[in-house]
């Protein structure tokens, strides 16, 4: 995150007077809220940081779901590659499918 750019989220906070910042995202969003939350700190503000985890790839340990995964998930049934995966199980093959997802699924046809 840029110097210029910190200051000026961190001036936003200040000036009208928040006294608590949430954040949703994912991890780079939650390395972001660190890098604020420091700021914060160093500054000596009386601001509550909160990172509230969000992960289409639904990979947060001890979070059964996670925001943004259903939302994943219904959006990349809508895509055209729904109809691929139905062609593949008439054939019995397997490929990675990659979406906005940091990680690739894999979808196997066979049974």
């Amino acid at each position: 995150m840029c110097s210029t750019c910190l200051e000026k989220i961190i001036d936003s906070i200040q000036d009208p007077g928040i006294n608590q910042f949430y954040i949703l995202g994912g991890d780079g969003t939650r390395r972001g809220a660190y890098v604020i939350f420091e700021e914060i700190r160093r500054r000596g503000l009386k601001v509550s940081v909160v990172g509230i985890p969000e992960s289409v790839d639904n990979d947060i340990p001890v979070i059964d779901k996670s925001f943004g995964f259903d939302t994943a998930v219904e959006e990349a049934q809508r895509c055209p590659v729904a109809s691929l995966i139905l062609d593949m199980a008439a054939i019995e093959s397997t490929a990675a499918i990659g979406s906005y997802w940091r990680l690739f699924s894999w979808i196997n046809s066979k049974r």
